[in-house]
């Protein structure tokens, strides 16, 4: 027994997992990273399957296991900028006499015994004819062909064979009945969420979130619908922010989570950069919202003088409208 651990990200890229003869792969849990979207898993005999759909930082407990029969196992992450953390252990299972046949060895015993079958029907034509003698075998016309009849072992083969089969059509359909059950129970419970924040009056959350691309190559995705007025030019608001950088290491290079106070400024007046001051617009108070904003929009081809933000940097930005005033 071991443990096991992956990272699924980045929308349409594989992970292929490989298990052996003697091995068992139990997958107990699920988490997401910094974007919500779904885990797709596929098998040998299927297709991609969703087996489930996750928010920011949400952990989803499981009991999936797929054996050899299964192999490769495929993970895939579907949601723009999602990621997933899966992981579990491996199992040692002890091997079944006749049970751990590939499909090449299948094809080359079926056809061993239909050679056998074969050689014992002639033999057997050939003893009865030398007995009948060739007079009486011309006298009572051409020989009837023997019925092939399998022996014991051979009928017990086939049977396990036909068994097997059997075994991994009914696991098959065990799994798709799981995922689709998993599937709508997350339906379910999203539905029940959203009713519940919105009687709180808390934001609505985004089940999909997409990016808008707006002039300038600035794009916004909303993770969460605020209430009440949308902030607008000429108003202040205010909001807390976490500041990335997207194309270097990803690292944080401001935030004001921690400083016990919101920022605040007046919409509409270049009081911070346009990439951010125009990217919340039409905000809500309590939304959340992603913004990438361009070199063009930001800081441009000269970064900041202290080196914190290179030359010609996209930005991304998460944000939060905790108030806005009418002054």
């Amino acid at each position: 027994m071991g443990f096991f651990g992956a990272q699924v990200t980045a929308e349409g890229e594989v992970l292929q997992v490989e298990i052996q003869p003697d091995m068992v792969l139990n997958v107990t849990n699920v988490s997401s990273g910094t974007a919500a979207g779904d885990l797709q898993v596929a098998t040998t005999d299927t297709g991609f399957l969703t087996i489930c759909n996750l928010e920011d930082k949400g952990q989803w407990a499981t009991n999936l296991k797929f054996a050899f029969e299964d192999s490769p196992v495929e993970f895939r992450a579907q949601g723009d900028g999602s990621s997933f953390a899966v992981t579990g252990f491996w199992e040692q299972v002890a091997e079944e006499d006749d049970e751990e046949w590939d499909e090449e060895d299948e094809d080359a015993l079926e056809e061993a015994l239909q050679k056998m079958i074969a050689e014992g029907a002639q033999k057997r034509k050939r003893s009865r004819d030398e007995a009948e003698g060739e007079a009486g075998a011309e006298g009572n016309g051409a020989a009837t062909e023997e019925e092939v009849t399998l022996t014991p072992e051979e009928e017990e083969r086939k049977a396990k064979r036909a068994a097997k089969k059997a075994r991994r059509a009914a696991r098959d359909e065990e799994r798709r009945a799981i995922a689709a059950a998993f599937a709508q129970a997350e339906k379910e419970d999203s539905a029940a969420r959203e009713a519940a924040e919105e009687a709180a009056g808390v934001g609505r959350r985004v089940a999909k979130p997409k990016d808008r691309v707006l002039k300038g190559n600035l794009r916004v995705m909303d993770r969460i619908i605020g209430n009440g007025k949308p902030v607008r030019k000429g108003k202040q608001v205010r909001l807390t922010y976490e500041g990335f950088l997207k194309k270097e290491d990803g690292r944080m290079f401001d935030s004001n989570m921690n400083r016990g106070r919101p920022f605040k400024f007046r919409m509409g007046t270049r009081e911070v950069i346009e990439g951010l001051d125009r990217g919340v617009e039409g905000m809500k108070v309590g939304g959340v919202r992603r913004i990438t904003v361009p070199a063009a929009l930001g800081y441009g081809a000269k970064g900041t003088k202290d080196g914190m933000i290179p030359p010609n940097s996209t930005l991304v930005f998460v944000v939060e409208i905790v108030g806005g005033s009418s002054d």
